[in-house]
């Protein structure tokens, strides 16, 4: 069962930037080079993951129980609202041309910043769940029982996260453009706030409730909708 839940949620979270992406091009005439733009700078945001994995080496080994646990999610938090929305904001600043610095064009930075992270967890499933599939009756018995273990619903839940997540990278993209769009570059402050907060709490809550996590993750998703919408008339 949980093999066709992977297919599933690999489907979804490939499909859902994909027809954000081609929605925007078809109905706005918006250039496919934002999307790439996006991938690229989320990729260039990635070079946190040596340090994370520095500190949290580091972290482990001089702290313990709740020390640990807040740090340890406020970390990786961090680094993750100030690199990517930084890489956003340097996109903004050093590759589009200030014509191009639309609502319209920052939706779909914000589509491929977002989307290509999704797609990689698609990825990820899809090649699980063909992996499943063709080595079937070859898995040693301790990985069945433990695939046979994890509830069916969990590539799901993994799934909707992804649409919540998404729905926020839209929000921030919006929220970066106005550095340019208002001149004032507290907007970067409020993005990256807003980015590790979110990340923070979901992160803080999973210890709990997977449950409680999710819920969280797509109260911030309304957050990013509801920017999203407040900056539509935006130029």
């Amino acid at each position: 069962m949980i093999e066709w839940m992977l297919l599933l949620a690999g489907i979804i979270e490939f499909l859902l930037p994909a027809s954000v992406a081609v929605y925007l091009w078809k109905k706005h005439k918006i250039n496919w080079i934002f999307f790439f733009f996006g991938v690229a700078m989320f990729l260039l945001s990635m070079v946190r993951i040596p340090l994370n994995m520095a500190v949290q080496s580091s972290l482990s080994q001089h702290l313990y129980g709740a020390s640990l646990l807040v740090l340890a999610a406020f970390f990786p938090s961090l680094t993750a609202g100030i690199f990517e929305e930084g890489c956003r904001f340097l996109g903004y600043k050093y590759i589009f041309r200030p014509d191009n610095r639309t609502w319209k064009s920052g939706l779909m930075y914000g589509t491929g910043h977002g989307g290509i992270e999704s797609i990689i967890i698609s990825a990820n499933h899809l090649l699980t769940f063909l992996f499943l599939m063709a080595a079937a009756g070859f898995l040693p018995a301790w990985y069945v029982a433990e695939l046979q273990a994890t509830p069916a619903y969990m590539p799901l839940v993994a799934a909707v996260e992804r649409i919540f997540a998404f729905c926020l990278h839209l929000g921030l993209s919006v929220i970066v453009l106005q550095c340019f769009l208002r001149q004032s570059r507290k907007y970067l402050g409020y993005a990256v706030g807003l980015h590790t907060a979110a990340n923070f709490v979901a992160l803080l809550l999973a210890q709990k409730s997977i449950f409680l996590s999710e819920t969280s993750v797509g109260i911030f998703a309304l957050i990013g909708l509801y920017i999203i919408w407040k900056f539509r008339n935006e130029s």
